[in-house]
């Protein structure tokens, strides 16, 4: 009986650490979107298509109307007539 509380509990050690890296993982690039400009950096997270719209403007914060017509790309200018 005692060597299966001991397993248990080295098992929680271990999620515990597992845990905490996740969460300094997951911390480090938060901190870098609190410094940074997040209009300039989520339309290039958009634009390499590895990411759903709606997924980056969540982890980022801004609206999702921002990020469906990015401003990098100019439209054609109109023939005269």
């Amino acid at each position: 009986m005692p060597s299966i509380v001991r397993g248990k509990l080295d098992r929680v050690r271990e999620l515990e650490d597992i845990l905490g890296r996740n969460t300094l993982e997951n911390e480090i690039p938060r901190e870098a979107l609190s410094k940074a400009k997040k209009t300039d950096i989520a339309p290039n997270l958009v634009a390499e298509a590895r990411f759903l719209v709606k997924a980056v403007a969540d982890v980022v914060g801004v609206s999702r109307s921002n990020l469906t017509e990015s401003p990098r790309v100019k439209s054609k200018a109109r023939d005269p007539i």
